[in-house]
């Protein structure tokens, strides 16, 4: 009877413990900084591939992507100068209000 109530305890608390894992989604800061080492080291139309790949919007909106690419990639070093990494400059919250 001991063993039985060992084995359902460690079981319960396994189980406990594998459920409570979550994949969540990446925080803004980890979207932004792959963004900006995907545009550094691929260049800016891989970069955007990856920041919308995710967003059933933006797969609707080929046009206004394959726009963006062209003007991310017209600044060149010539036009907007060397690149030594990025900073936050604003920050912005939105919250999706639900209707029931």
């Amino acid at each position: 009877m001991t063993h039985t109530k060992f084995f359902t305890a460690y079981l319960t608390i396994i189980l406990f413990s594998i459920s409570s894992i979550a994949l969540g989604q990446n925080t803004p800061k980890e979207i932004v900084s792959k963004f900006f080492k995907k545009n550094q080291n691929n260049g800016a139309s891989q970069a955007l591939d990856s920041l919308y790949s995710n967003n059933k919007c933006m797969k609707r909106a080929t046009d206004a992507v394959t726009k963006l690419k062209q003007q991310l990639v017209s600044l060149d070093e010539d036009f907007v100068g060397e690149y030594y990494g990025y900073e936050l400059i604003v920050e912005k919250n939105y919250r999706t209000v639900s209707f029931s």
